[in-house]
């Protein structure tokens, strides 16, 4: 596996990342919250992942699975996102439920449009800019890098780390179910085009529903319609956890359905090809064995010492949880 990532690499490039987004925060102060999420996303997820390949020589397009995706999947991979949104949200329902026990909620405010203009501004930010360069450095870097301890580790790994380089507690569940869909759809395709897609809509589709609740509100002030209510913040939160299980059942369903459909593809697919290399060739598996011993030697070179750079972003992520629980009892 000479020429690939290995995980010492992506572990090295996520605390570098960790540390650049820390020090933007730290130094540069941005009046326009718009051009702090622009830095982050092309200092953070888009350079160092590009400049590290670069420097140790390893081909891009290979490492970051820069290869066709076919109009009906890609179409199919809209969907889906939009299918499992609800399960997203499901996600990030169960933390703000616990903390709502022992106090008033405060997550950080996030840019959200007022009107057309904005709406149209944060959808490239958010959507077109953030869904290129954040799958970029985790489904095409790290991803590739944690490909060596095996597919269905380096889907859980990376989903954990999207959830976590968030840095807000509030928004960590929801992440890190998108990134085990995304990780899992980039490996089904092959291709890197599945992840961006998939990001794209996502939060596409979180900032059209953010605009059109704007836009309502300020039709229908919210105060006027407001009815008194005795039922606490953490039993309507409750409430609406329960509404998105049903939904995400529903809609959960259906994606996997189509997920399905994807797979069949390229199973039909992966037999043409057979097909018509068995016809064009005789069967060489000289090889075969060679190449098997070979992964097995490199996963086994795959040490616990590798991960050791993700151990420094504990304090960092628990530094953020304590400030933001802290506010629940000012």
């Amino acid at each position: 596996m000479k020429g690939k990532l290995r995980v010492i690499d992506g572990s090295t490039l996520y605390l570098v990342g960790a540390l650049i987004y820390f020090t933007l925060g730290l130094f540069f102060h941005f009046e326009d919250e718009r051009l702090a999420l622009i830095a982050i996303q092309f200092f953070v997820a888009l350079l160092p992942p590009i400049i590290y390949l670069k420097k140790k020589g390893l081909p891009i397009k290979e490492t970051f699975r820069f290869n066709r995706l076919k109009v009906k999947h890609a179409i199919y991979i809209g969907i889906i996102t939009i299918l499992l949104y609800p399960v997203a949200m499901l996600g990030n329902l169960i933390i703000p439920i616990i903390l709502s026990l022992f106090g008033d909620l405060q997550p950080p405010q996030v840019p959200t449009p007022n009107n057309f203009r904005e709406y149209f501004i944060l959808m490239v930010i958010v959507s077109l800019i953030a869904g290129i360069c954040e799958e970029i450095f985790f489904r095409g870097f790290l991803l590739s890098a944690y490909e060596r301890i095996g597919k269905t580790k380096a889907i859980i790994i990376t989903a954990v780390l999207f959830g976590v380089f968030h840095f807000n507690i509030y928004n960590l569940l929801g992440p890190m179910v998108l990134g085990l869909v995304f990780g899992y759809l980039v490996f089904l395709t092959n291709s890197i085009f599945a992840g961006i897609i998939g990001h794209m809509v996502n939060n596409g589709f979180a900032m059209t529903l953010s605009f059109l609740l704007n836009t309502m509100q300020s039709k229908f002030p919210v105060e006027e319609l407001a009815v008194e209510s005795d039922m606490s913040l953490t039993m309507a939160l409750i409430s609406t956890l329960i509404f998105f299980v049903v939904l995400s059942a529903v809609t959960g369903f259906l994606a996997y359905l189509i997920i399905e459909g994807i797979k069949k593809d390229f199973k039909e697919e992966e037999k043409k090809n057979n097909v018509a290399a068995s016809s064009d060739a005789p069967l060489d598996i000289s090889n075969v064995e060679d190449v098997d011993i070979e992964l097995e030697k490199e996963l086994e070179k795959t040490e616990a010492s590798e991960f050791l750079p993700l151990i420094f972003i504990i304090p960092l992520y628990a530094y953020i949880c304590v400030v933001q629980v802290k506010q629940l009892f000012e």
